[in-house]
């Protein structure tokens, strides 16, 4: 699982000039020399080091080390996301050092209890719907609440954010059961890292069943605190969830702008430029 980038606001907003101006050398070891060190360690031994002492949170926390860090998430051992309905949620490390060998070692399992609801003691089972570098858009079903709460949440860290909700959000039947012809309903779900604003924000995809090839994306961003719409038409996507890779996320769909009689299509979408 990804060491993520700065997942919500962090405590410490320093420079890396003021980072190394105030940097404590407790044990009389250069911050470089510190930095190694902890790059060397699994993503759950870090996150205990930030408890040491402020500059190692200050440290930990800087955009510049946990973009390093992430990089050498393709050397460690894949996590398994495990949610059991009443029983919590498990985040499970497992390794495949024999290529030959078709049995995986389950090297460390996480105990998550209770499931992060915030605290939502009657929320019973837990979706995820897309994960950006570790870090997992998920909703939590309850028994008088089947549409759920959707938060951000990394479980390497515990940290969670409430994903608030938009008045403009609307799940609606097909046109023919007396909604609008331009009524949109929810297809997708997922969130990206704009590199602009060093920001995860998630957002909504919503078609049109009525095959008027309209398309539109809700997108949400933590630090201006709104929603923004992005409009298209040419475009119906497909209830599938979606792939964040290389900065964008790809889901497939329908257009009618490619062929004479339109195709099929991996649509993607640009967070950081929102296109």
């Amino acid at each position: 699982m990804a060491m993520n980038h700065e997942f919500g606001e962090s405590l410490s907003s320093e420079s890396s000039s003021s980072r190394s101006e105030s940097f404590v050398n407790v044990y009389d070891l250069t911050e470089d020399l510190v930095r190694e060190i902890l790059m060397r360690l699994p993503v759950v031994d870090v996150i205990k080091m930030k408890r040491v002492c402020k500059s190692l949170y200050s440290l930990i926390n800087s955009s510049d080390f946990i973009a390093k860090y992430s990089l050498l998430d393709g050397d460690r051992d894949p996590y398994m996301f495990i949610s059991i309905p009443f029983k919590g949620t498990r985040v499970v490390s497992v390794s495949d050092e024999d290529d030959d060998d078709d049995d995986a070692t389950v090297n460390r399992v996480i105990h998550i209890r209770p499931t992060p609801t915030q605290p939502q003691p009657q929320a019973h089972r837990l979706f995820c719907y897309c994960c950006c570098d570790g870090v997992l858009l998920v909703s939590f079903v309850g028994f008088k609440n089947n549409c759920g709460q959707f938060a951000l949440w990394n479980p390497a860290t515990g940290d969670i954010k409430d994903v608030p909700t938009y008045d403009h959000y609307k799940n609606l039947s097909d046109c023919d059961d007396g909604g609008e012809e331009d009524d949109l309903y929810v297809t997708n779900y997922g969130c990206g890292f704009d590199s602009k604003t060093n920001d995860y924000r998630p957002f909504i995809v919503l078609s049109d069943k009525c095959y008027l090839f309209k398309t539109e994306i809700e997108i949400y961003s933590y630090k201006k605190k709104i929603w923004k719409i992005i409009q298209s038409s040419g475009i119906i996507s497909h209830e599938i969830d979606m792939v964040y890779a290389n900065g964008f996320c790809h889901w497939p769909g329908f257009s009618r702008l490619v062929g004479p009689n339109g195709r099929d299509v991996i649509v993607s979408f640009d967070v950081t430029n929102e296109i």
